[in-house]
């Protein structure tokens, strides 16, 4: 696929199953894939950070403008 069909068929996605739950065991691989991704000149300058307590993400939520997702 070429850069420009991958920009066209690019999406966000604003609609979750409601009391979804993701593992330990998929975070964790999903945090080490994403540590593969290029970064400019190799500085790797990304940090991670899982919140999975609800009353940690109200009041991240509250702090980022109260937005929905």
């Amino acid at each position: 696929m070429d850069f420009l069909k991958l920009l066209q068929k690019r999406r966000a996605c604003h609609h979750f199953l409601p009391g979804g739950e993701v593992s330990k065991k998929q975070i964790e691989e999903l945090i080490e894939q994403a540590s593969l991704t290029p970064s400019g000149y190799n500085a790797q300058p990304w940090e991670f950070v899982v919140i999975r307590d609800k009353n940690r993400l109200k009041a991240l939520q509250k702090i980022a403008f109260n937005q929905t997702h």
